[in-house]
């Protein structure tokens, strides 16, 4: 079997590369490939430094798309151009020869894989980690902007043959509010691999851990206010354009706080093990992998209480889930220390093996596949 798998507009193995995820994107492709030699051929938005990244051991071939039309520095004429795509490797037989399944990994560019599924006429799997449209409300973006992602969901919807959301919030929300359902619409949940975890009973206790972009989505005033004037850390993987509004804010509320900058997944995961506390204070989300790592890793996890963490997190049973419109998080880190912590993080750990393995996650993933292209 052969399958397309088409990124994200703009988004490429550098990208990945970059972002210090590469591998761990990579690894159920590597698994489906050794166990039901299933070969992926990775188009990418990317240029000949894609094809630097060996990936022959995955099964892997790769093929940038800006070796195939011209990049523009302007955003515009990139989005114009990409149209253009799919009639440009009609000419390129060795990259749509033989392929049984075009895969759409996320929303932006589903315009490609559409335009692809006419042309060769194959079936397309279409998978959203978050949805663009919802996104786009709670950001307040343009009222143009809105509508875009919104008849470009539909149409995706429309148009393809299975639809996976990550959460069971999006689920509901495209039932509800885009009334879009139908067997082609499937929940598959975001996966976490166990395997290079090793538990650790040293963590700091005055410490707390965040992972996420530094933009007002994840909401990092509230944390800092809420540890202003005490003794916790508060440190944070990840970078943006907050980061100087958010030291400065910190200094004004007299809250201690690190910002560690990106680290590759591996790194990240090594680092979890040396926290015992985890806070995600998000106004939204998708499906938060920043959580369910922490989960995995066996930290004590804090969430706001937000739809798509609450389906993940249960208060006082594998977790805390906090209300960000009052001042409770700290009281309950607080409180925590007076509980028997580790029957939270077992349960947590847990729920990871049971709903969110990437065993799991492959076997669905081969199994939709086959569905497909039968």
């Amino acid at each position: 079997m052969k399958v397309l798998l088409v990124f994200t507009f703009g988004y490429s193995l550098k990208t990945w590369s970059d972002s210090g995820t590469l591998y761990k994107e990579l690894e159920i492709y590597k698994v489906l490939f050794k166990k039901y030699n299933i070969e992926f051929l990775f188009l990418t938005y990317g240029d000949e430094s894609d094809l630097e990244i060996d990936l022959s051991e995955y099964g892997i071939k790769v093929f940038p798309i800006y070796l195939y039309i011209k990049k523009y520095r302007s955003k515009f004429l990139n989005y114009l151009y990409s149209f253009l795509l799919p009639f440009k490797l009609i000419k390129e037989e060795t990259i749509l020869s033989q392929v049984n399944l075009i895969k759409q990994n996320q929303l932006l560019g589903s315009w490609v894989s559409l335009l692809l599924k006419k042309i060769i006429k194959k079936p397309l799997f279409l998978r959203t980690g978050y949805d663009m449209y919802k996104f786009s409300k709670e950001e307040k973006k343009n009222l143009f902007v809105i509508f875009l992602y919104k008849m470009l969901t539909k149409l995706s919807f429309k148009f393809s043959d299975l639809y996976s959301v990550s959460s069971e919030s999006d689920l509901n929300f495209f039932q509800k509010q885009l009334r879009l359902n139908g067997e082609k619409l499937v929940y598959r949940p975001n996966f976490i691999s166990k395997k290079i975890i090793k538990y650790s009973k040293n963590r700091y206790q005055d410490r707390i851990l965040c992972v996420g972009r530094l933009e007002e989505q994840k909401n990092f005033k509230f944390i800092i206010q809420e540890f202003s004037n005490t003794d916790f850390v508060i440190d944070i993987v990840g970078d943006g354009s907050q980061k100087s509004y958010l030291s400065q804010f910190a200094k004004a509320n007299n809250t201690r706080i690190n910002f560690l900058g990106k680290l590759n997944n591996e790194d990240l995961n090594s680092l979890y093990q040396k926290y015992n506390f985890f806070v995600n204070a998000s106004f939204f989300e998708g499906s938060p992998k920043t959580v369910l790592e922490a989960m995995a890793n066996e930290c004590l996890v804090f969430v706001s209480n937000i739809p798509n963490h609450t389906e993940i997190i249960s208060h006082l049973k594998n977790g805390y889930v906090f209300n960000i419109e009052s001042s409770s998080l700290k009281n309950l880190v607080l409180d925590s220390k007076n509980i028997n912590q580790n029957t939270l993080k077992n349960k947590a750990s847990n729920r990871i093996e049971t709903d969110y393995s990437i065993e799991k996650a492959i076997e669905k993933e081969y199994q939709d596949y086959k569905n497909l292209i039968s």
